[in-house]
């Protein structure tokens, strides 16, 4: 009973009915429900004062014939002091193991919670596309951290401790440009790109495959690294034709992001080659990463071909994502 109390208080029913219908938690083979533990953490409890009271029974009435038999009523008052002290730590124990069952129970739960919103969240990433409702993204993805509109397009951060998707929005919140950027987040989750449009390879992971591991050669490159926050970004921009729907295709390195401090820049001229990707007509000069085989991306983006994605999106001004960079770098 305490047990149900416990969760009835803390959870809303429409997340209670969802948890009684999912499993809770993996043990090697077996899955085991939020209902099973449940009725296991009743059942352990019932057999606990079970016993115990079973056994204060017993030893009650073995006690008190013995006292009885060669003390008789003199040590009446010591029996009755010693078993209610003992019924009363039997009492304290079971209402204990309540309330650690309960706790451990609650944490389960808010954990395989967090971890289920999690997951989803993730699984969803796969599902922006060129065109998705704003509806559908705050939806999926919670309330955007920042947004801000910019020459009549609204800029929407949404961030967790995994990633940063960055999407604009036209007048009609539909979708014109997105970049996702993996976080540092010690390899506990790992963002894929499966944009099907173009790439069927199953192992392009940000922050693990290089600038020259993606599929096909640039069109374009470009970076920079300024001078007085000493922000820095690379991109590189693809393009499909009809096979890519006639949009631009972005893998990037900006500064707040996973692998930042295996990227190298260079100053280099607008007809320098970098390898047999990247030639002169190609390179637009500055400071740019010419070691492309050994870094490697952490952000993955597209843009609708009259969109202007460089001076929003891959902007560091329009909201503040130097404390990502920051922070990171603490760690």
């Amino acid at each position: 009973a305490l047990v149900l109390g416990t969760r009835c208080r803390r959870f809303e029913p429409c997340h209670l009915d969802q948890l009684l219908e999912n499993p809770l938690v993996k043990i090697g083979g077996f899955s085991t429900s939020f209902t099973d533990i449940l009725v296991i953490c009743c059942v352990l409890f019932s057999i606990m004062i079970k016993y115990l009271l079973d056994k204060f029974q017993n030893e009650f009435h073995v006690g008190v014939k013995s006292v009885i038999k060669k003390e008789q009523l003199k040590s009446m008052c010591e029996v009755i002091k010693k078993y209610s002290q003992r019924f009363l730590e039997s009492i304290i124990t079971g209402i204990v193991f309540a309330i650690i069952a309960s706790l451990l129970t609650t944490s389960i739960l808010e954990s395989n919670e967090q971890r289920r919103e999690t997951k989803n969240q993730i699984q969803n990433i796969s599902n922006i596309y060129i065109g998705c409702n704003k509806s559908w993204a705050d939806e999926s993805f919670g309330t955007p951290e920042f947004s801000c509109v910019k020459d009549d397009i609204l800029l929407c951060a949404y961030i967790s401790e995994y990633y940063v998707i960055q999407i604009a929005f036209d007048k009609g919140e539909s979708a014109q440009a997105y970049l996702v950027t993996s976080l540092d987040c010690n390899n506990k989750v790992k963002i894929k790109i499966e944009d099907k449009t173009i790439i069927d390879d199953e192992n392009l992971v940000l922050g693990e495959f290089s600038f020259y591991d993606f599929p096909r050669s640039p069109v374009s490159v470009m970076g920079y690294v300024s001078n007085g926050s000493g922000r820095c970004l690379y991109s590189e921009r693809y393009y499909f034709n009809g096979g890519g729907a006639y949009y631009d295709y972005y893998i990037a390195s900006l500064d707040f992001g996973i692998g930042v401090e295996e990227t190298k820049y260079e100053m280099v001229s607008k007809d320098t080659i970098v390898d047999e990707e990247v030639s002169s007509d190609i390179n637009v000069g500055a400071q740019i990463i010419t070691n492309r085989k050994d870094c490697c991306p952490n952000t993955f983006g597209v843009c609708a071909a009259d969109f202007d994605i460089d001076s929003t999106l891959f902007s560091y001004d329009w909201f503040n994502s130097q404390q990502l960079r920051n922070k990171y770098r603490e760690h």
